[in-house]
């Protein structure tokens, strides 16, 4: 039977195979973090509490993430703004797209235990057939988000500018060579 805990163990054997299997991945966020990554680049957030294999895996109660759309995946889940705070009645945040390609991943990489994780973890023990890796990719596809553990810098970051096809991250700008008003807004 396979387990999460079995996935956490080869996150490199997982980050290899997402890797043959999408070329992109993909993390909307709030227009108004621009300049803050620009300078820190994406940083993992605290989100729903972990699963108790995280915890004991990553030696920690808290474990921030950074959740990250493998671009072609059949589920594009909405990007989350933990911190930032919206008054009821105000419009949700104008959002940008950054993507990193999969030769840039962090080598800590995971299944999204923050979206429909009920779901995801029996998928995981009912697929004996498949190596864990493969099992995580599958259902990195199926619904559309993974996770990275550690912070990705900005200089490995594009962006979605104006006047560039939004699906097409080979031909998007390198963030840190493009002024904020080039950034196209979702």
């Amino acid at each position: 039977m396979n387990t999460h805990e079995d996935l956490l163990k080869c996150m490199e054997g997982f980050r290899a195979t997402l890797s043959l299997r999408f070329k992109w991945f993909i993390h909307e966020t709030p227009f108004v973090f621009i300049d803050i990554i620009n300078s820190t680049g994406l940083v993992p957030k605290s989100d729903a509490a972990p699963p108790a294999e995280v915890k004991a895996h990553l030696r920690s109660e808290r474990v921030p993430i950074l959740c990250l759309h493998p671009l072609g995946a059949k589920l594009i889940p909405r990007g989350a703004a933990n911190s930032l705070v919206v008054a009821i009645g105000d419009p949700e945040p104008q959002r940008v797209r950054l993507a990193i390609s999969s030769e840039d991943l962090p080598k800590r990489i995971g299944l999204d235990w923050s979206f429909e994780w009920s779901r995801q973890e029996a998928r995981i023990r009912g697929n004996t057939n498949l190596p864990i890796e493969a099992v995580g990719c599958e259902l990195a596809d199926e619904f559309g988000s993974i996770v990275s553990y550690d912070p990705i810098s900005a200089n490995l970051l594009k962006v979605c500018t104006h006047g560039v096809d939004s699906d097409l991250p080979d031909i998007w700008p390198n963030l840190n060579r493009v002024e904020n008003t080039a950034i196209l807004l979702f």
